[in-house]
């Protein structure tokens, strides 16, 4: 199948992002999975500037909700990532308080 062929059955179900920041992100930080650990500082550290300029409170609604929406969606990528690149094993109860004690 063509890549117009594809455009042709996709274009109906088009749905445009009319907010340009949000278009702005989508096109340059794309939703995709974190494949490497490059990917993966890059789009934490991007969550994390778009989290502190929305606490700020600074920006007007259209765009602290353009924020949210990309936040909600690139999260899940990065959350998976670090349980599969940074797993947190399980302790033991003695472990536990040995942790707590130090």
């Amino acid at each position: 199948m063509t890549v117009q062929a594809l455009e042709r059955k996709l274009g109906p179900l088009e749905e445009p992002v009319a907010n340009p920041l949000l278009r702005w992100l989508y096109l340059h930080l794309p939703l995709q999975p974190m494949v490497n650990r490059k990917r993966h500082q890059a789009y934490a550290k991007a969550a994390g500037i778009l989290m502190a300029e929305r606490e700020k409170g600074t920006l007007d609604g259209s765009s602290r909700r353009a924020i949210a929406t990309y936040l909600r969606s690139v999260i899940p990528f990065i959350v998976e990532y670090e349980k599969k690149e940074f797993p947190i094993g399980s302790a033991s109860a003695e472990e536990v308080m040995r942790f707590l004690m130090e």
